[in-house]
Formats: structure tokens, sequence, C-alpha cells
């Protein structure tokens, strides 16, 4: 692996796990404890929308095992509007540092700003600037 990705990578983590709260740091990183396809879902929309592409990547091989399933259970709910905005809203309410979730509060808010409900796919709220 190319060392510039891999520092990249490791920056994207720190990052990454700055931002999420006990309980998901201990999810991703614990190797015994089962994973559920719903929290794999779960963790993956948050890595997209908040811009963890690496990270997001290193997770999907993780969980290559269950991998297929979970982007079907994705492919069921990306068009869930209160599924996906209840997610990021919760991993957003559960940033240890004060300002950093304020700053997810208010990006979630933001991004969530103009989509709408009965007309949502995931997928737009993520390209939209």
């Amino acid at each position: 692996m190319d060392k510039t990705y891999v520092e990249a990578l490791e920056q994207e983590s720190r990052a990454f796990f700055f931002l999420c709260g006990d309980e998901d740091k201990t999810y991703i990183l614990s190797r015994r404890k089962k994973r559920s396809v719903e929290d794999n879902v779960r963790l993956m929309c948050v890595m997209l929308f908040f811009g963890f592409r690496k990270v997001f990547l290193r997770f999907s091989a993780m969980i290559e095992p269950v991998l297929e399933e979970t982007l079907q259970r994705y492919a069921a709910v990306r068009n869930d509007y209160r599924c996906i905005r209840g997610w990021l809203e919760q991993f957003a309410e559960r940033v240890p540092d004060g300002k950093a979730r304020r700053l997810a509060r208010e990006f979630v808010e933001e991004k969530f700003r103009n989509a709408a409900e009965d007309a949502f796919d995931f997928n737009n709220v993520l390209s939209e600037p």
C-alpha cells in the first residue's frame, strides 16, 4: 500500500475516531463483538456523510464477510429520510467534544435543510454542497 495513502488513512481515522462516541469506537475496533448488519449500514452512512471515504473503504474491507448483506440493507434504507437522519443526528449527539458536537449537529441540519422527505435519496444529500 502506498505510504502516502496509509498516512492519509491514519490521519482520517484519527479524525473520525475523535468524533465517535465510545460505543461506536468499541463496535468498530472490537474483533470479538458481533457486528449487526444494521449497525454496519448506520456507520457506513455516517462515514460517507461526514466525508470519511478512506475509513469507509477500510471498514468495508473489515466487514467483507457480510458486505453483500450490508449493501442490500443499505439499498433498502437509502430512501428512508427518518431512518438516515435519525442515525446522523444520533451520531452527532454522541460526539464527545462539545464544540465538535455542535458543528456536527449544524452540519446535519444544513445538509438536510433542503432534503425533501417524500423524495429522499441519501446519495443526493452526499452530493449537495
